[in-house]
C-alpha cells in the first residue's frame, strides 16, 4: 500500500452520541482508507480498511467505552509528516513509507517499519508489521500452554477445543485475546486487534524483530494501550473490551462438580459428605447426566425426581447449585426449545438457508444464532425453569462451539473439537454475516445471553457465569476455567501459567480443573493440584465420568487433612479475595499476577512462570513435581515473610525452600496488611470469631496499609448501605508500631464481632520474627505496640 501526496483530515460526530466530538485522521490509500483516532487521552487507534465497502462487525468493545468523551487534540501536518495528539500521547504517520509510530511523553512506544507496514497478502488476508526491539517481553494473547512470554512464538487466534492431553506445542485454546502486552526495558505498553476473524499473531517467530499481525478479515482495527505500567495498560485495555463483573461472594469459595454425578442421592451425598468431613464448600454442579437426554432447559425427573426440593435442601445447608447448559439444541419436534428456536429462525443456517445441523452430545442438534439479539433475548428466557427451581449458577460449555461425536452414527467422521463450518451463515439482526466472521464472537455472545438472563429475572442478585470459550470482551460477563485438563504433573504448573497469562489478557477470574478432568488423578497429585488451586481466583475440582472419583476425600489420610487444610487456607483468605474483585471490576487488574507486576524492569523476575502474586502483597509458589523435597523460589525485591513460620527471606534472591507434602509455600511482603477471616463452612454462615488483620514490618519497611473492600452481595451497590470499604494504616517508631483502622466509605455494618491484630517483625536474635497481638470489638480504634 502507498500514501497519496494529500490528507484529508476530519472532525466528525460519534454515531454512538450526536454531542460526542471526535477528532481522527482519515487518509485515501491505494485500496481503502487509514485512520488515526485519539479515543482516550492514553489510547491511540489505528485502523486499516483497504475494502470501504464491507461493513466491519464487533462484539468485543464495551459499548460504556464508545460513550467516553473524546480528548482534546492537536493536529500537525507536514510536507513528509502528519502527528495527531492528545497531552502526552501522539499518534504519527510518514507520508512517504506509510510507517505509524505511537509516542507518550516524547518516546516512540511502537512502531511499523519504515516500508511495509501494512499489507494485502496473496491469499486476499491482511497484515500489520510492528517492530520489536531485542529486549522486548510480550505476554498476552489468551490461554497459553507455554512461558508466559510469547516471544519467537506463532500464535493463532481461533477459539477451539483442545484435547485434554494438551502440551506446551498445543495452540490455540479455548480462550482467546487478540491482545498483546510488550515490556521494554521496565515500561509497558499493549495492543489490541480489534477484529472476530480467524487471525495470526507471529510473534517475531519468522522475524525476530518483527510482530506481525495477520487478519482474514476485511480491515485492521487496533488500539494502542500507552501504558506505562502493567497496571496502566491492562486499566486502558480493559478499559475498551470491558472489566468483570462483582461476582456473588459464594463463587469465590471452593466449588466441587464431576462429570457427572448421575443421581439426586449421589449429588446430595456429596454435600452431606463436605459437611460431615468439615471441608469448606460453597458450589455443587451438575454436569450435562442431569439433563433429560442432553436437552437443555431440562431434569431427568427419574433421576432427579424432586429437583426443586433437591436445590432447596442443598440450598439451606450452603451449597449454591450451578447447572451445566451447552449451545447445540436436540433436534426434537417435540422439545420446546427446537420447536420455538425453529419457528423463530434463530438458529446458525447452510449457505442455502436451511439451518444447519450437526452432533454433540444430544445427538443431531441446531445451533442458537447469539448474532441476533431477539435470539439471545430468547436464550436468556429459557433458563426461567432452571431459575425457579433454585439453581444459583450456569455454565456455558461447548461454545467454542464444538461439535461431539459420541453420540453420532458410525458412519459420522468428527475430528476432536470439530467447530461448524464456515460458510454457515448468521443472522446479525438482518445484516448476514458468515460464521467465519462471528466463530470467535460465539462463546461471548453466549454468555452475555446467559449474563442477561440474571439481569432479566434475577434482577437483584449478582449473575454467576462459567465459560469455557471466550475472547477479548468476554470478561464483561463472564469467568472461565482452562477447559479439560489432564491429571498429570506437567498440568499443574501448566495451569499456573495459564491464569497468570490470562490474567494478563483481561480475564480476572479464572481457574482450571483441580486433580485433572481426563485420566486418574493420584493422592499426592490431587493434594499439589488443590493447593495450587485454592490461590487461584475459580476454586474448583472437576473431573471426567471415566476417571476414578477426585472429591477431597477421595484417597482418605493424610491427604483429605492436607486437602482440608488447603481449602481452609482459601477460606481464611476471602476478605483479600473479595477487595481483589473489586479491584478487577473497577480497574481490569488481574487477582493473581505474576511476579515482576510490580518491577517489570527485572529481568530474572520475568523469566519465573511459576510463582505469583496474589494482589501485591502474597507471593505464591505451589509445588509442582513429584515427590518433591525442595522448591526454588524466586523472591521479588523487598522483605518477604514466611507465612507459616515468620521467617523473613530478602529479596532478588532465589531459595531452596524445603518442602513436605502438607507445605504450601506462601511468603508475605513487609509493609503489608493481610485479612484473615475465621474458617467457615460455607460463605452463607455468620462469623462468630473476629477478622485477624495481621501486619508485616521489615527491617526498611516502617508503613503498612490496606483497603479492605466488603459488600452484601447486592446487585446495586449504590446504596452505601451495600458496601464498606475500611481504611487500616500502620506505622513503626521508636521501636513501636501505631496501628489505626476505620471505615471509611459505605455503611454497611462490619461482618466480624470484631479485631484481632498481629503485629510481626524481624526478631532481634535471630531469622525469626517476633510477634505482639492485640484484640478488640471495634472496627475502628487506634492502638500501639510498644
Amino acid at each position: 500500500m502507498s500514501l497519496p501526496e494529500s490528507i484529508h483530515w476530519l472532525s466528525s460526530a460519534s454515531p454512538m452520541n450526536e454531542n460526542l466530538q471526535l477528532a481522527f485522521a482519515q487518509f485515501a490509500i491505494s485500496q481503502g482508507m487509514l485512520a488515526l483516532e485519539l479515543p482516550d487521552s492514553d489510547i491511540a487507534k489505528i485502523a486499516v480498511h483497504p475494502f470501504p465497502d464491507t461493513q466491519r462487525h464487533t462484539w468485543s468493545i464495551d459499548p460504556a467505552f464508545l460513550q467516553t468523551p473524546a480528548p482534546q487534540v492537536t493536529h500537525i501536518a507536514g510536507a513528509r509528516r502528519y502527528e495527531l495528539g492528545s497531552g502526552n500521547t501522539k499518534i504519527r504517520l510518514d507520508l512517504a513509507g506509510a510507517s505509524v509510530s505511537v509516542i507518550q511523553n516524547d518516546a516512540v512506544i511502537l512502531q511499523s517499519p519504515d516500508t511495509g507496514a501494512f499489507s494485502i497478502n496473496a491469499d486476499g488476508s491482511l497484515s500489520w508489521r510492528i517492530l520489536l526491539e531485542p529486549s522486548d517481553v510480550v505476554l498476552g494473547t489468551g490461554q497459553r500452554t507455554g512461558p508466559l512470554n510469547q516471544r519467537g512464538k506463532k500464535r493463532l487466534l481461533w477459539s477451539a477445543d483442545a484435547e485434554p492431553d494438551h502440551s506446551e506445542k498445543t495452540d490455540p485454546m479455548h480462550q482467546i485475546a487478540s491482545w498483546v502486552m510488550i515490556v521494554r526495558n521496565g515500561n509497558t505498553f499493549g495492543v489490541f486487534f480489534d477484529s472476530p476473524w480467524r487471525a495470526t499473531l507471529d510473534i517475531g517467530a519468522t522475524d525476530p524483530n518483527v510482530l506481525t499481525y495477520t487478519t482474514t478479515g476485511t480491515d485492521i482495527t487496533a488500539y494502542v494501550c500507552c501504558g506505562p505500567t502493567p497496571a496502566a495498560a491492562l486499566e486502558q485495555y480493559t478499559r475498551v473490551t470491558g472489566r468483570p463483573p462483582l461476582f456473588p461472594r459464594w463463587s469465590l469459595g471452593n466449588q466441587q462438580s464431576r462429570w457427572s454425578y448421575m443421581s439426586a442421592a449421589e449429588f446430595e451425598e456429596v454435600g452431606a459428605r463436605f459437611r460431615a468431613e468439615h471441608i469448606p464448600c460453597d458450589a455443587l454442579y451438575l454436569d450435562i447426566d442431569y439433563m433429560r437426554g442432553f436437552r437443555d432447559f431440562t431434569w431427568d425427573e427419574q433421576a432427579f425426581p424432586d429437583f426443586s426440593q433437591m436445590l432447596q435442601r442443598l440450598r439451606a445447608d450452603g451449597f449454591h447449585v450451578v447447572t451445566i447448559i451447552d449451545p447445540g439444541i436436540k433436534v426434537d419436534p417435540e422439545y420446546s426449545a427446537f420447536q420455538e428456536g425453529t419457528q423463530r429462525q434463530y438458529f446458525i443456517k447452510n449457505a442455502d438457508g436451511t439451518d444447519f445441523t450437526g452432533w454433540v452430545w444430544p445427538g443431531l442438534s441446531v445451533w442458537t444464532d447469539f448474532s441476533q439479539s431477539a435470539a439471545r433475548r430468547w436464550w436468556s428466557n429459557l433458563h426461567k425453569p432452571l431459575f425457579d427451581a433454585g439453581v444459583s449458577g450456569i455454565w456455558d460449555d461447548m461454545n467454542e462451539p464444538s461439535q461431539a461425536g459420541m453420540y453420532a452414527p458410525s458412519d459420522v467422521q468428527l475430528t476432536y473439537g470439530e467447530t461448524l463450518p464456515q460458510d454457515a451463515v448468521c443472522k446479525n439482526d438482518d445484516d448476514p454475516i458468515s460464521f467465519a466472521e462471528f466463530h470467535n464472537a460465539y462463546g461471548l455472545t453466549m454468555t452475555q445471553a446467559t449474563y442477561e438472563a440474571f439481569t432479566m429475572l434475577r434482577p437483584k442478585e449478582r449473575p454467576f457465569v462459567l465459560s469455557r470459550s471466550a475472547a477479548s470482551g468476554s470478561q464483561r460477563y463472564t469467568a472461565v476455567w482452562n477447559g479439560d485438563n489432564s491429571s498429570i504433573w506437567e498440568h499443574i504448573g501448566m495451569g499456573i501459567t495459564m491464569n497468570i497469562g490470562l490474567g494478563l489478557s483481561g480475564f480476572a477470574f479464572t481457574g482450571f480443573d483441580i486433580g485433572g478432568f481426563n485420566k486418574f488423578a493420584e493422592p499426592e497429585m490431587l493434594t499439589r493440584f488443590t493447593q495450587a488451586g485454592v490461590c487461584m481466583p475459580l476454586c474448583r475440582n472437576h473431573a471426567a465420568k471415566f476417571s476414578r472419583k477426585q472429591e477431597p476425600w477421595a484417597f482418605g489420610e493424610p491427604y483429605t487433612s492436607i486437602i482440608r487444610r488447603a481449602i481452609e487456607f482459601r477460606y481464611s483468605l476471602l476478605p483479600l479475595y473479595v477487595s481483589l474483585l473489586k479491584q478487577a471490576h473497577d480497574t481490569g487488574a488481574p487477582i493473581i499476577r505474576p511476579i515482576w507486576w510490580n518491577e517489570p524492569q527485572n529481568k530474572d523476575l520475568l523469566a519465573v512462570n511459576d510463582e505469583f502474586l496474589i494482589g501485591d502483597s502474597i507471593l505464591a509458589a505451589p509445588v509442582t513435581q513429584r515427590g518433591a523435597t525442595n522448591r526454588r523460589i524466586v523472591f521479588p525485591s523487598g522483605e518477604w515473610f514466611d507465612a507459616a513460620t515468620n521467617e523473613v527471606y530478602i529479596g532478588n534472591s532465589v531459595s531452596e525452600y524445603p518442602v513436605t507434602l502438607d507445605t504450601l509455600p506462601i511468603f508475605i511482603k513487609a509493609g503489608s496488611i493481610i485479612p484473615f477471616a475465621p474458617v467457615i463452612q460455607h460463605t452463607g454462615l455468620a462469623y462468630t470469631e473476629p477478622l485477624e488483620l495481621r501486619i508485616f514490618i521489615g527491617e526498611t519497611t516502617a508503613q503498612a496499609r490496606l483497603q479492605l473492600w466488603d459488600d452484601t452481595d447486592a446487585a446495586d451497590i449504590s446504596d452505601p448501605e451495600t458496601y464498606a470499604v475500611y481504611t487500616v494504616e500502620a506505622q513503626a517508631a521508636n521501636g513501636a508500631v501505631a496501628v489505626a483502622m476505620q471505615q471509611t466509605q459505605g455503611t454497611m455494618n462490619f461482618r466480624y464481632p470484631g479485631v484481632h491484630c498481629t503485629v510481626v517483625r524481624p526478631g532481634k536474635a535471630g531469622p525469626f520474627s517476633e510477634i505482639k497481638q492485640m484484640h478488640t470489638r471495634r472496627q475502628e480504634f487506634m492502638v500501639v505496640f510498644e
